[in-house]
Order: C-alpha cells, then structure tokens, then sequence
C-alpha cells in the first residue's frame, strides 16, 4: 500500500512538472520592420507611387480554389 502511494505522488508530481513547463511562456523581444522589411514585402513608397501614377492595381489569383473554380 505504501508502494503505491510513493508511486501516485511520482507521478503526479511529474505530471505537475510537465504542465508546468508546457504552458510556461516564453517571451520573444517584439520585432519592428526594418527598410529591407518594407522593401521586400512590397511595402516602400516606391511601388505605391507607381501604381498611384498609373492609376490601377494588378492583382493576381488562382482560379484552383472556390469560389473561382
């Protein structure tokens, strides 16, 4: 009998253990965009400027998926 307590509190002393270090948090330093960030997403002034003097967006989009199909 006391075999099996000593091995019910193991175990959920390991259980408790494991949650604890499954939902802990891990913080990551938040990233602000960079230039090269910008430019390579398409977001400079650039590109807008370009579609602002010729006066239209070309957007692209596959006909694969619904509701195209």
């Amino acid at each position: 009998m006391q075999n099996i307590t000593h091995d019910l509190r193991l175990l959920l002393l390991l259980g408790a253990l494991f949650l604890a270090t499954a939902c802990g948090a891990h913080a990551q330093p938040a990233s602000t965009p960079t230039a090269s960030d910008a430019a390579a997403t398409g977001d400079s002034p650039a590109v807008w400027q370009r579609v602002q003097e010729s006066g239209q967006l070309v957007v692209g989009t596959s006909v694969d998926y619904p509701p195209f199909e």
